[in-house]
């Protein structure tokens, strides 16, 4: 539980900034820390991914931004419409997951990611059954999503009226939200699925969310470093064997 909401805006408030750092090495510096990036960046060479929940396909650019370079990835992106970037991807399909699967048919995936979605499906589990299902021997996997403490966070408008603006602070600050589902059930989820779970747990950054927060211009700035404060979000980086095979009825 969160302090009461006048102490907790006053220790928003009394975070000073500290890192001798310009502001894009700090963003970068809070990239290279999240585990977000670093599966990223750390996938098998050439492999194909695929990115649910893809929004404008902003992922593509991560390719060529921080280190390493990873141009030989295959992105293809998933979700209800065709975003901005998805030219940056190698195939897009435009679905509504509540109410059909991808299907990318003849691609070969052993990549998947995922990051704030589970909380809108109405069936997460789902999902998760279809990516073990598509998943090639080897395919690496990650999840993040709302940590279940999210609903005792302060509602977003009344950190507004207190001069910190942020684009979500509350789990039901978004109305499409359905359910946080809690770690344990998550990664029981995974592996049920078989998938074997290689880490999981509550991402905070520490002092370098902390340094993102107060020296952020733009609501969806500061947001990454109040998710991190607050730790906002849960992940979890999941595997299949090398020597598994697809579930009966889903790898189609």
């Amino acid at each position: 539980m969160i302090p009461d909401f006048d102490t907790f805006v006053s220790s928003l408030k009394s975070i000073e900034r500290r890192l001798d750092l310009s502001n894009d090495d700090l963003l970068e510096l809070f990239w290279q820390a999240h585990p977000r990036f670093q599966f990223f960046k750390t996938l098998p060479w050439d492999a194909n991914m695929v990115d649910i929940g893809a929004a404008e396909g902003g992922l593509g650019h991560w390719k060529s931004w921080g280190r390493p370079p990873r141009p030989d990835l295959k992105l293809y992106g998933v979700d209800l419409d065709v975003g901005q970037y998805s030219n940056l991807y190698a195939a897009w399909e435009a679905i509504n997951l509540d109410e059909r699967l991808p299907e990318f048919p003849g691609a070969r995936l052993n990549g998947f990611f995922t990051t704030h979605l589970i909380e809108h499906l109405s069936a997460p589990d789902r999902l998760i059954k279809w990516i073990a299902g598509r998943a090639e021997p080897g395919a690496a996997v990650y999840i993040e999503w709302p940590n279940p403490t999210s609903v005792d966070l302060p509602k977003r408008e009344k950190l507004l009226e207190r001069g910190i603006e942020v684009t979500t602070s509350n789990f039901w600050d978004d109305d499409t939200h359905k359910n946080a589902p809690d770690l344990t059930t998550v990664c029981g989820w995974l592996a049920e699925s078989g998938l074997t779970v290689i880490s999981s747990g509550i991402i905070d950054l520490g002092m370098i969310g902390e340094e993102v927060f107060v020296r952020a211009t733009d609501p969806g700035t500061r947001t990454m470093g109040y998710w991190s404060m607050t730790k906002f979000s849960l992940y979890a980086v999941a595997a299949k064997s090398d020597d598994a095979a697809a579930p009966h009825g889903l790898a189609g």
